[in-house]
Formats: structure tokens, C-alpha cells, sequence
């Protein structure tokens, strides 16, 4: 499942976890203490024996994620998770995580004016209070934005989701190269629905959160610190600002930008033929894509099946609470009477009412966002691609003045010393993001997204073990008829 590959889902182990756990001894004795004692004795073989199977199961996920990225890389190249490329992420996250003071001194060697400078710093954020308003073109639902430490001025300012569309945009636009999450997808149905928006608002949330977890520079930006900042007429005026410092940021300015907030890359070695190395990760993040596909419709499936199961198990104690009395009513009836099960059946609906939220608040949302997770990286992608054909097509230009016969004219030099400035900038720029994708963006995309779901699917195993054990005291603790 980490790798996003049927043939390493641990099939049977994970699968009969269940299944194992509510096993019973049927050869018990017919007193009730006595089937009470097997059946916490049957519980406790089950936990040890899910525990087993869990430490099984992450063995196996480990090894999956060492074959997937062995498969991924050539015999004659080093792995993307190589020791050097976790040494300079290590780098980088102590940097973002260290003292404030020295990502300042960082932020001092930057150009006065530029998109990073020395703003508000951020260490917490909430999305809340979601309220809807109608206008001209339909209704809409703005979001109580405020950070930690607040600003003392501004409580709180009101976003709409196409806002944090725009902050997501620009800073895109103005990091090329650097992973920004995703925001929670677009809706054309349900959009005024209680459960959507408080969806919604929950998403914009986390996508707030992770901008602020990793790159400090991130916060320290024009549109970062805009957004959080300023009202609603003054945002919609300033931010046409901030989209044409972006829109002017030559490729000089944005790879010295990045060579001083990535310091810890300027000894490391350009990755070996880089362009192959893209169209690998390109190839393994699209096959990637159509698995967590697959595996987010399955297991969105399952969850509103365990809905339906909830749904008609209440119905089925419903209707035998009513057949018994109608039976009871029946002055003929004969003997022996119907056995009462509406009670057990009543139980066991508690008990598994909880199932649907497991998978949708567990699996599914588990490939919701890695979905999401993989449609950043192949933004990256694309954007690297588009610089590594401007390098091609500036190497090409620099060509045709080795074919011209005799002395350039003054016209030629001129123009030939216009283009290698130009092949020099796009040059350092495609090597800079070129080190930030592979030694920084790269890895830590596969670290955060083993580590969510190895973390996510214990947890869900574990809910499903409490369920399975409630299930074998409830079956215990039934009076035999």
C-alpha cells in the first residue's frame, strides 16, 4: 500500500485481523463466568497475535518501500534516499526547526525588497467559523483566518476558498521547485452542505499548517504574510503587487534567492543525468497516482457499505422488537416462543456503528491526501521540465554561433554575449532546483508520506482490534438459549 502497488499490500495479515480477533472457542462450558474468562483469554491471544501481525506487517511495509525505491533507480546510480541526500534534508529540517535568530541572519543576505523579508512569524494557524453570504454571482463561504501569535491589530481576517487558491498559486509560482500541499479539491455539487464546508474548513486548515510545519521562508513571504494580514479590500488591492514582483523575478534573482535559503546545497554534486532522473520520478508518481486511485474508490466503497450495514442492522432490531409483539400477542400461540435476539442484534449495531468513520476517517482519508501529495509533486515536475527545455533551447541558441563562418560582426557579438548571460541564469536556476528536488523535496515527500501512512494504518488496525474485542465480549457475555 506505501507504495501504491498491489503486490505489497500484506494480503491475508492485515485482511483477517478481524476475523481472528472475534474467534471463539465453542467448547466452553455452559457457565457464564467461565465463558467470560475464555473470552478474555481469547481476547488476549488475539491483541498478542495482532501485534505480531502488526510488527509483520510494518517489517514487510519497510521492505516494500526499500524494493520500490531500489526499482526506481539504475544499477549505475545512487538512490534517491541516498545517505548524502538524507544528510543535506537533515540539514535543512534542523535549519527550519532551529533557532528563529539564524533563519533571520539567513533572510539578511537576501535581496532588500524581495519576496522573502523579515515579516510576522508564525508558529500556529486556525481556519474557523465558516459563514455563508450570497452574492451577484451565487453564494459563497468565507473562513475566520488567525495565526499564532495573533496579530495584534487583526484578529482575524476572512478568506474565501478562492483565496487560499491564489496563496497557493503564487507561492508556487514565486518557489519553483519546492512542494506546496494541496488544498482540498473543487466542488460543482453540494458546495452549501454543512458536512462539505466543515470539510472544507478542515482542509484549509491542515493545508495552513503544513505551509507553516517546514520552510520558514514560506512564512516569511510576500504572499504568505499578506494573506494573513490584511483585510479583504486591502488584499484584493495588494495582491496584485505581490503577483507582479513574482511575475518580474528573473531567473538570477530566484536562483540566488534559493541559494542562500538552501545554503546546505552549495557543496553538494549536481544529481547525474538529471533529466532521466525526472522522467523516472515522473513514470513512478503517474503509475503511483492510479493505484491510490483504485485504492481510495475501494476503500470509499467499503466505508459506505459499513454505512448501509449500520443503517439496516438498526432496522433488523427494529422489526424483531415488533415481530415479538406480535407474537406475543397471538393468544393462540403455540410453544416454545421465538427465542429474544433484539438484544444482541441491538449490541452488536452499537458496536459496529463505529466502522464507517474508521474507514472513511482512516483509510480513505489516508489516499485522499496522498492523491493530493502526488498531484504536488507532478506540479514540481512540470515545472522543472519547463526550465529544462528553456536550457535546452538556450544551449541551442549559443550552437548556431559556432556554425557561423568568419568573425562575428558587433551586431553578433552583441547578440551571442545576450545569450550566454541568458544560458548562464537559466542554467543556475535549473541547477539549484534541480539539488532542491532530488536532496530536499524529494525525500522528504517520501519520508512524510511513509511515515503518515505507517502511522494512520496502525492506528486504524488498532480501532479494529477494540471493535473485534467488544464484539467477543458481547458474544461472551450473551446468556446461551
Amino acid at each position: 500500500l506505501a507504495c501504491g502497488s498491489a503486490r505489497y499490500l500484506p494480503h491475508s495479515h492485515h485482511i483477517d485481523i478481524m476475523s481472528e480477533a472475534i474467534e471463539y472457542n465453542d467448547g466452553t462450558n455452559n457457565d457464564q463466568s467461565a465463558e467470560a474468562g475464555a473470552a478474555e483469554a481469547a481476547a488476549a491471544a488475539a491483541l498478542a497475535q495482532a501485534e505480531a501481525l502488526a510488527q509483520e506487517a510494518t517489517h514487510e511495509v519497510n521492505l516494500a518501500v526499500s524494493e520500490a525505491m531500489q526499482e526506481n533507480v539504475a544499477p549505475d546510480t545512487e538512490p534517491v534516499e541516498s545517505k548524502a541526500h538524507k544528510r543535506v534534508d537533515s540539514k535543512i529540517r534542523q535549519r527550519d526547526t532551529g533557532d528563529l535568530e539564524e533563519f533571520y541572519m539567513c533572510l539578511d543576505s537576501l535581496k532588500i525588497g524581495g519576496l522573502v523579508q523579515k515579516g510576522r512569524h508564525v508558529v500556529g494557524v486556525h481556519v474557523e467559523d465558516p459563514q455563508t453570504q450570497k452574492a451577484l454571482t451565487g453564494s459563497f463561504t468565507s473562513y475566520a483566518v488567525s495565526v499564532e501569535p495573533p496579530i495584534e491589530e487583526i484578529r482575524f481576517v476572512r478568506r474565501r476558498y478562492s483565496d487560499f487558491v491564489w496563496l497557493r498559486k503564487w507561492l508556487g509560482l514565486a518557489f519553483p521547485g519546492v512542494f506546496i500541499p494541496s488544498l482540498p479539491p473543487k466542488s460543482l455539487f453540494g458546495k452549501m452542505k454543512e458536512s462539505f464546508i466543515e470539510e472544507r474548513r478542515h482542509g484549509l486548515e491542515e493545508f495552513m499548517k503544513r505551509l507553516i510545519s517546514r520552510h520558514r521562508f514560506i512564512i516569511h513571504s510576500m504572499p504568505f504574510q499578506l494573506f494573513i494580514s490584511k483585510h479583504s479590500n486591502t488584499f484584493d488591492k495588494q495582491k496584485r503587487d505581490v503577483e507582479r514582483l513574482i511575475m518580474s523575478q528573473k531567473d538570477d534573482n530566484v536562483a540566488k534567492m534559493f541559494q542562500s535559503l538552501f545554503p546546505e546545497l552549495a557543496g553538494s554534486n549536481m544529481p547525474t543525468d538529471p533529466l532521466e532522473r525526472v522522467l523516472r520520478l515522473k513514470d513512478y508518481l503517474t503509475n503511483t497516482a492510479k493505484q491510490i486511485q483504485l485504492l481510495l474508490e475501494s476503500s470509499a466503497l467499503i466505508a459506505d457499505k459499513w454505512g448501509d450495514i449500520c443503517l439496516h442492522s438498526k432496522k433488523i432490531t427494529s422489526s424483531l422488537k415488533s415481530l415479538g409483539k406480535v407474537e406475543d400477542g397471538y393468544a393462540q400461540r403455540p410453544d416454545p416462543p421465538r427465542m429474544d435476539v433484539s438484544g444482541m442484534f441491538q449490541s452488536w449495531s452499537g458496536v459496529v456503528s463505529e466502522k464507517p468513520d474508521h474507514w472513511s476517517e482512516g483509510v480513505v482519508s489516508i489516499f485522499k491526501q496522498e492523491k493530493l501529495d502526488i498531484e504536488s509533486m507532478l506540479i514540481i515536475v512540470k515545472t522543472w521540465e519547463s526550465i529544462q527545455k528553456r536550457l535546452s533551447k538556450a544551449m541551442e541558441r549559443m550552437e548556431k554561433y559556432k556554425k557561423i563562418d568568419g568573425e562575428l560582426n558587433e551586431k553578433q557579438k552583441a547578440a551571442e554575449k545576450k545569450d550566454k548571460d541568458a544560458l548562464e541564469e537559466v542554467r543556475g536556476l535549473h541547477t539549484i532546483i534541480t539539488k532542491i528536488l532530488f536532496e530536499s523535496e524529494v525525500v522528504y515527500y517520501w519520508e512524510n508520506k511513509t511515515s503518515s501512512f505507517n502511522s494512520q494504518v496502525q492506528t486504524f488496525f488498532e480501532k479494529q482490534f477494540e471493535v473485534s474485542s467488544k464484539l467477543v465480549k458481547l458474544w461472551a457475555e450473551e446468556k446461551k438459549y
